[in-house]
């Protein structure tokens, strides 16, 4: 599937552990998920940071900065997630990142808009804790992201 096709979101967000190459799975098709979602991808990196010892982090890109990459079709769960997934493998995925920011201050930032995603989230429990999530507009991502900037780091 060809991104240049589809109507993208202005931005993605892919929560992940800060450095995680991905797994097996999405290193050898290769393959990264994303979603456009800020706060579906905080759920992602909060399961993340029960699985590895390693800071949970968003990333984020700008799809006019993936424009070039094929769409992988989404998975069953794509309509609770929000998803895109990108042919490429998630360590070489960061390279098209604005940056990222650490779980704990996307958090901070989501509860100035009154979305609180306090509470675990496990592998078992991360499609209804995404389904609880409200759909957010472009116009709110767009807020948002002028207040994600002042804590966005980059590698």
């Amino acid at each position: 599937m060809d991104a240049g096709s589809i109507i993208l979101p202005k931005y993605v967000f892919r929560g992940t552990s800060y450095g995680f190459a991905g797994n097996q799975a999405s290193i050898l098709r290769p393959c990264t998920h994303t979603t456009r979602n800020p706060a579906k991808a905080a759920l992602f990196a909060m399961r993340c940071r029960l699985s590895f010892d390693a800071q949970p982090v968003i990333y984020i890109a700008d799809t006019a900065k993936l424009n070039h990459l094929p769409l992988i079709d989404p998975n069953v769960l794509s309509h609770i997630e929000e998803e895109y997934n990108w042919e490429i493998r998630p360590i070489e995925f960061c390279k098209y990142c604005e940056g990222y920011i650490e779980l704990e201050d996307l958090k901070n930032v989501l509860k100035q808009i009154n979305v609180n995603i306090a509470g675990s989230v496990t592998l078992h429990n991360l499609s209804e804790r995404c389904e609880q999530v409200s759909v957010m507009d472009n116009g709110s991502i767009d807020k948002l992201y002028l207040q994600i900037q002042k804590f966005l780091k980059t590698n």
